[in-house]
């Protein structure tokens, strides 16, 4: 199944309190330059924009920048980038990111990023397009964004389906594969796995259905010694597993 050739990332302009935060968009530079992965960004050289383009840029990745003029004008652009495209308004700007993707990933940010991605969510909804969004939770950020979700769904005004527009990563298990390695486990102890879910082996992510030493052992793996983990990706992750969005962009992460 073919991965994405460019990835759309939607990330603040500010670093946050939290260094794990710019921790996330480094490792996600370094992992979209080694996997060949273009980096369509807003174009500019602060926050976590700049720390994701830096990242991209020091491993030999592609960059391209998507930037209002009248944030040129104020000299935030990233100069380091093969490309910066200078659009005349904010909705010119969302619009040539969409184009350039083939997905979506979201980092955290502030109101532009929420802006960002409520509208590439919404677009989905409406079918305008059905490219995966993939959203990660680094310490819980992005929690609130849920809780707002299912408020509207609870309270009539959204179907339950657009839970299902954008996947996030179920109790923080993406943030922590980036940022500390996915969680080990020996297989004798495998009855603590799921029914079905995700492991990592010999760097390739596999979804499995059953119990995970047979399905080992049917990839010609063996039964003993020790997986990396990342079972608890959650439904939606299941029901997106017919899309290269976890082929994709969850092995983008490095899982």
């Amino acid at each position: 199944m073919a991965g994405p050739s460019s990835l759309c990332v939607f990330c603040g302009s500010r670093t946050g309190a939290d260094p794990a935060h710019a921790a996330a968009a480094r490792r996600l530079g370094q992992l979209m330059a080694e996997r060949g992965i273009r980096l369509v960004f807003g174009g500019g050289r602060i926050g976590l924009m700049g720390v994701l383009a830096d990242a991209v840029i020091a491993g030999g990745g592609r960059a391209v920048g998507v930037i209002p003029d009248f944030l040129m004008e104020l000299e935030v652009e990233h100069k380091g980038v093969d490309e910066i495209i200078v659009a005349s308004s904010m909705h010119e700007r969302k619009t040539r990111m969409f184009e350039l993707a083939d997905g979506f990933v979201v980092l955290a940010g502030g109101l532009g990023t929420l802006d960002e991605t409520l509208e590439i969510i919404t677009w989905k909804q409406l079918q305008i397009h059905a490219k995966p969004v993939v959203v990660v939770n680094t310490g819980g950020y992005w929690s609130a964004l849920q809780d707002l979700f299912r408020h509207a769904i609870a309270a009539g005004f959204a179907h339950a389906g657009v839970m299902e527009l954008f996947a996030v990563n179920a109790k923080d298990t993406l943030a922590a594969g980036i940022l500390q390695g996915a969680a080990t486990m020996e297989l004798d102890d495998a009855s603590d796995f799921p029914t079905s879910g995700y492991v990592l082996v010999e760097d390739e992510l596999i979804f499995y259905n059953g119990k995970i030493g047979d399905v080992l052992q049917n990839l010609g793996r063996g039964a003993h010694g020790t997986v990396n983990a990342a079972h608890d990706l959650g439904v939606r992750a299941e029901l997106a597993v017919s899309e290269w969005a976890w082929e994709g962009v969850v092995r983008a992460y490095g899982f």
